[in-house]
């Protein structure tokens, strides 16, 4: 595990998703598309630095963002501070753990 957060730690997930916007905007589209207009309760396991938190937040959803990597945590509680709106979200540093 500590090998995939090596990985991720430090990569600009959110800077590819503007670069790549095409592919941002058509997977929210398809994630509005299959989720109910009303307000949920999201729980976004492996949400990154939470582009798609954000905008689900946006739409009145509350989410809760877990990642593994701090990197990613930390640069989703700045990129929601960045939004100057109030958003339900929680962000969370996942530990890996065994399931028997």
């Amino acid at each position: 595990m500590e090998e995939v957060k090596k990985i991720y730690s430090g990569y600009g997930e959110y800077e590819r998703l503007i670069r790549h916007r095409m592919e941002f905007y058509i997977n929210l589209r398809y994630i509005k598309e299959n989720i109910p207009d009303k307000s949920l309760k999201i729980l976004y396991l492996g949400g990154g630095p939470g582009r798609y938190a954000i905008e689900l937040t946006k739409a009145g959803h509350k989410v809760t963002l877990i990642d593994l990597t701090d990197f990613h945590v930390k640069e989703a509680k700045r990129l929601s501070k960045e939004e100057k709106i109030k958003l339900h979200i929680d962000l969370v540093a996942a530990k890996m753990f065994t399931v028997h």
